[in-house]
């Protein structure tokens, strides 16, 4: 793949340096997003469940089902979170994050993709999705944007099919 030509007027030129700065500290979002998680998961399951919302409620519903349901959400919080948090420092703070700091653009267009047949899929853009899914949104759409911008606007035109 060859570079882009810099052209004055190149969206490359004129907004990459927001572009890798986000890039490079994204990890740092989906931690704090799974710590955040994290932590309102515990306060789900084992404090907020064990409060009634209202003295209504505690008449109307019986005790351990309010206990369950507040549990349950909790759960998947701990989950997310958890995952959040093991996801952004083992895969994307040094498969993504790194590689946008030293600007390996060959790592990220050549090196990390999945071949399906004759389609090239990046694998920065299946952990942005991950991280969002997982996240429940804002961690994982930090690195979106960063993916989108590298993908559609970035120093290279990405290839999506393979020659």
């Amino acid at each position: 793949m060859a570079e882009k030509t810099a052209t004055t007027g190149s969206t490359w030129e004129s907004e990459h340096g927001w572009v890798i700065t986000l890039g490079k500290w994204v990890w740092l979002f989906g931690l704090a997003n799974g710590i955040v998680y994290l932590i309102w998961g515990i306060v789900n399951v084992f404090v907020r469940a064990s409060v009634p919302t209202s003295p209504f409620t505690f008449y109307t519903t019986t005790v351990p089902s309010l206990w369950y349901a507040s549990r349950g959400i909790g759960i998947w919080y701990i989950i997310g979170g958890s995952f959040n948090i093991i996801f952004s420092i083992a895969i994307v703070k040094f498969k993504f994050s790194n590689k946008v700091k030293d600007r390996d653009w060959n790592f990220l267009y050549e090196e990390h993709i999945l071949k399906l047949g004759s389609l090239r899929f990046p694998l920065m853009l299946l952990w942005g999705i991950l991280l969002a899914v997982f996240g429940f949104g804002w961690g994982g759409l930090l690195m979106l944007i960063v993916v989108f911008f590298l993908l559609f606007a970035g120093p290279r035109d990405y290839q999506w099919k393979s020659t």
